[in-house]
């Protein structure tokens, strides 16, 4: 499951869906603005329209999948997802996703993933595990803690598809329970992994 289908989770879904994840679940209220373009897997004749409705469109073009679809906020009372990827915009709407989801019975692992410019941060939080419950709060902060990007690097298309691909890979390593690392920083400015955290 997806919450947020925007630079992150746009690409993260397609390429998902590549890799033959045929039960992928999408939320986002958002309709495609200009805005959205340039790192976003929408195109122009998709403006002014939902972005979960173009995104399963665009998967089932490609791949023949059908996802389940939901144009609004994040929402664990429609759906108990296994593996919970949060790709939102805000650090409240983080913060509000983390609260309605910790007693999830089925939720065995959730993956945060941020980005600012041509740096990108994934947490990684197994939620049968105290450590990584705790370490993943002491990452919250207030959307005015935030770091002003212009509008210009506020997402960058390769940087986004990078993400996703790391995604991507925990997601094969998780089901085939491998050892996952707690969080991976990456700058592809520099062309470095800042960290990689086990």
């Amino acid at each position: 499951m997806i919450a947020g289908v925007g630079g992150i989770g746009s690409p993260t879904a397609f390429l998902l869906a590549k890799l033959g994840c045929s039960n992928l679940v999408i939320f986002d209220p958002d309709r495609i603005e200009k805005h959205n373009l340039p790192s976003q897997m929408f195109r122009r004749k998709d403006v002014g329209k939902a972005k979960v409705v173009v995104l399963s469109k665009i998967i089932k073009q490609f791949t023949g999948l059908k996802i389940e679809v939901y144009q609004e906020k994040f929402s664990c009372k429609r759906v108990s997802p296994e593996v919970l990827i949060v790709a939102v915009d805000s650090m409240e709407e983080r913060q509000k996703i983390w609260d309605s989801v910790q007693r999830l019975e089925k939720l065995r692992l959730l993956i945060d993933a941020r980005m600012g410019g041509e740096i990108g941060r994934i947490i990684v939080v197994r939620m049968d595990n105290l450590g990584d419950k705790l370490r993943y709060e002491r990452n919250f902060y207030s959307d005015d803690e935030a770091l002003p990007q212009p509008c210009t690097a506020q997402s960058i298309s390769y940087n986004t598809f990078m993400i996703a691909s790391l995604i991507c890979s925990l997601i094969t390593r998780f089901a085939r329970r491998e050892e996952l690392p707690k969080e991976i920083i990456l700058d592809t400015k520099r062309f470095s992994l800042i960290k990689v955290e086990r």
